[in-house]
C-alpha cells in the first residue's frame, strides 16, 4: 500500500514541476519588430541663390533615406544646380541629415538637421566652398507601397545660406 502512495506521489512531483514550467513559457511572448522602411527619390525646385547673383537656382537632387524605428529618419543626399538662363551661378551640395518623423499610412513627415559641403560659384564668378549645416522639412503622400510624391523645405546655412522648395518622387519600401 506505501508503494502505490509513493508512487502516486511521486507522478504528482513530476506534474507539478512540469506544469509550472510549461505555463512559464506560455506567457512569454514575442518581442515586437520595429519598423523599418527604405526609399530613394530624385527631386527638383527653385532655391535662392544666397543674396548673390541671379534670383534663383533651378536644383536637381537626389537622395537615400531610411527610417528606423517609429520616429528616427536619416537621409544621405547631393543637390546640383544653376541660374535658369543665367550666367554663372551653381551650387553643388552634399550631406546627411538625421531627424524626427511621424508616419500614418498615407502621410510621412520629417524634420531633419545634419552637416554638408557645399560649393558654388555665386556673384562674379567667386567660387565658394563650406561645411555647413542642413535643414529639411518633408512631407510625403504615400501613394501605394513603393511610390510617394513628396515637397520639401531645405535650407543650408554657411557664410552664404539659402534656402527653397523641391517636388520629390520616392522609391521603395513606403509601407
Amino acid at each position: 500500500m506505501k508503494k502505490h502512495y509513493l508512487t502516486w506521489l511521486l507522478l504528482l512531483l513530476v506534474e507539478v514541476f512540469t506544469a509550472a514550467g510549461l505555463g512559464a513559457q506560455a506567457v512569454v511572448s514575442q518581442p515586437a519588430k520595429k519598423p523599418f522602411y527604405a526609399w530613394g527619390g530624385l527631386q527638383t525646385g527653385i532655391f535662392d541663390s544666397g543674396g548673390y547673383g541671379e534670383e534663383g537656382l533651378v536644383i536637381l537632387g537626389y537622395d537615400l533615406t531610411a527610417q528606423f524605428g517609429r520616429k528616427l529618419y536619416g537621409s544621405i543626399y547631393h543637390l546640383g544646380g544653376s541660374a535658369f538662363l543665367g550666367d554663372n551661378d551653381a551650387i553643388h551640395e552634399s550631406g546627411c541629415t538625421v531627424g524626427f518623423c511621424s508616419r500614418t499610412k498615407k502621410i510621412f513627415a520629417g524634420a531633419a538637421i545634419g552637416l554638408g559641403w557645399a560649393s558654388g560659384w555665386l556673384g562674379r564668378s567667386v567660387m565658394h566652398q563650406e561645411i555647413g549645416l542642413p535643414v529639411n522639412l518633408e512631407g510625403l503622400l504615400i501613394l501605394n507601397r513603393f511610390v510617394a510624391l513628396g515637397l520639401r523645405w531645405h535650407a543650408f546655412i554657411w557664410k552664404h545660406p539659402y534656402t527653397g522648395f523641391s517636388l520629390a518622387i520616392q522609391l521603395g519600401k513606403m509601407r
